[in-house]
């Protein structure tokens, strides 16, 4: 238990733990899709992405990064997506309480509505994980497990993060910030830059075990326009 306070603590503060691999087993996925055929043009990107999350699930272990970077980018093109508001942001406040806690169910009940709603959300699958596990549930949270090393997978597949031309392609800004959580990275500082490719975050981060400091570049430009559309 005081692994997950211990992570807890960092992913509140803006630090934090791991980098996986894995994929996601159908027969133990959320069922997240949604029966309803989309009856208007602007349901298509919702159709994408429960398309992409069916194929997702279908591959079992046999998914790629690539198949995770489909469910992504989907999602990025649906209605669930928000650029810059994230609806479940109580939420994930409410799970990582209830973890602090060691309320399990709770938890679990949180780490659920998360994921129904942003499949790709790193702090669901990281609570579904964790409290499934300790409530001894563990072939759940292996399934949690799994989506959430399949997710940071395929954010690595996208960069390496060394400069513009190689950066890490994320679609919010609390992805992004999962993400460098997941490597065990302090973020130090942030400049919001302009490139001929886009629109970047330089996120200052800090290695806490080691001390070093060094830069990562995120690119954010489908955020960026995303958000900017919402306020015409």
């Amino acid at each position: 238990m005081k692994h997950y306070i211990f992570i807890v603590f960092l992913l509140i503060c803006g630090c934090a733990v791991t980098n996986p691999q894995g994929a996601i087993e159908p027969s133990q996925a959320d069922n997240t899709t949604d029966d309803a055929a989309p009856t208007h043009a602007e349901d298509i990107g919702d159709s994408n992405y429960q398309q992409a999350l069916e194929i997702l699930k279908n591959k079992g272990s046999k998914a790629e990064p690539k198949d995770f970077q489909r469910v992504r980018e989907a999602y990025a093109n649906s209605s669930k997506y928000f650029p810059y508001f994230d609806p479940t942001s109580s939420l994930v406040e409410t799970g990582f309480e209830s973890l602090n806690k060691s309320d399990w169910a709770a938890c679990i009940n949180a780490a659920n509505e998360i994921v129904k709603a942003n499949y790709t959300s790193l702090p669901g699958h990281f609570l579904g994980m964790a409290c499934n596990m300790e409530s001894g549930n563990t072939e759940r949270g292996e399934v949690h497990k799994l989506a959430l090393n399949g997710f940071i997978e395929a954010i690595w597949s996208t960069g390496d993060g060394k400069k513009m031309e190689s950066a890490f392609h994320t679609y919010s800004t609390p992805e992004l910030r999962a993400f460098l959580q997941l490597q065990g990275l302090e973020i130090i500082d942030q400049a919001l830059l302009n490139g001929e490719e886009g629109v970047f975050d330089l996120m200052g981060v800090r290695d806490p075990q080691t001390g070093d400091e060094f830069k990562l570049y995120f690119n954010i430009t489908h955020q960026w326009v995303k958000g900017a559309s919402s306020f015409q």
